[in-house]
Parts: C-alpha cells; structure tokens; sequence
C-alpha cells in the first residue's frame, strides 16, 4: 500500500531498509562477489555489490529528487529516456560507477545516502512531497516510494531466493 503522508513513507522507508540491511548483514565475505544472484534486468547475473549499487543508485537519484522539489525545479531523470520497464541503461550505470568499491565502501556509502534522504524528507514539507508533481503526474514520494522503500523491499526477497539457492538460508 502506497503511504499517504510523510510519517507513513519513513515508516516504510526504515521498516524496508532495516530489512534489506540485516540481509545484507548476514552475507559471508564469501559470497560478496559471487555472480549468481538473478539481475534486476536482462540476462547478465550479478553480484551483492551490484545490488547495493544499485540500491545507492537510486537512493541518491531520491536525493535529487527531494533538492529539486524543494527548489521547485524540474526533477533531473537519468535515464528518463528509457522505457519505463527499461532501465537497464540506468542500472548498468550504477553497477559500472560503483565497480571499484568494495562491498563494505558500497554498504557504508548506502547508510549515508539513506540518512541524508531521511533527514531531507523530514524537513521538507508533506504538501511538497505529496501534492507537487515532480514526473508525469508522479510525486516526489510516490516515486521515492516506489524507485527507494519498495526497491528495498524487493532486494530482501532477490538476496533470500539467491541464499537458499546457494543454501546459506
């Protein structure tokens, strides 16, 4: 269920990302770069710091989001030329930008986007988030909501498929 106001979205967004963190937290070193674990898009399989590449990826573009709202400028959509079940280019940037960090970088990277996000969305008015259209008569929050809070909802699900595949679950 989509929140209809800020307190709600927090609440999903920490009750998601507590969730996705104590995931990640019980990876063995062993399997940080195991490719086998099913990709958001395409065939190439990846790895658990593709999956929190991709996690900060979009946590960071919620950021911007929240900034341009804010200042009520136009959102900046990276990708925004791909289809909207086609974000494989988008994906495929956040994997590549992050390829250097190692997953403890990459998983330290994501608390601090995650409480800048929070910190922001906290001081930025509820009507702003949820009344001002940011794309294609989408809100701030919905987005956040679906592009943040529900990605890390799903990347719990993708990391325990992939563990019980490998039997660590």
């Amino acid at each position: 269920m989509e929140p209809s106001n800020k307190h709600d979205l927090l609440a999903a967004m920490a009750k998601n990302f507590s969730r996705f963190g104590l995931e990640l937290d019980t990876l063995p070193p062993v399997l940080f770069n195991d490719r086998r674990i099913t990709p958001h898009v395409g065939e190439r399989c990846i790895d658990a710091c593709d999956v929190l590449a991709h996690a900060t990826g979009w946590t960071g573009l919620a950021v911007t989001w929240v900034e341009r709202v804010r200042a009520k400028k136009p959102p900046v959509l990276p990708g925004a030329d791909c289809g909207r079940n086609d974000p494989d280019p988008l994906s495929s940037s956040f994997y590549i930008k992050n390829s250097t960090e190692s997953f403890r970088e990459l998983r330290d990277r994501l608390r601090t986007v995650y409480a800048e996000l929070v910190e922001l969305l906290e001081a930025t008015d509820e009507n702003l988030l949820f009344k001002t259209e940011l794309y294609r008569k989408t809100t701030a929050a919905q987005l956040i909501h679906c592009r943040v809070s529900s990605l890390y909802k799903g990347e719990v699900t993708r990391l325990r498929i992939w563990k019980k595949g490998l039997g660590w679950v």
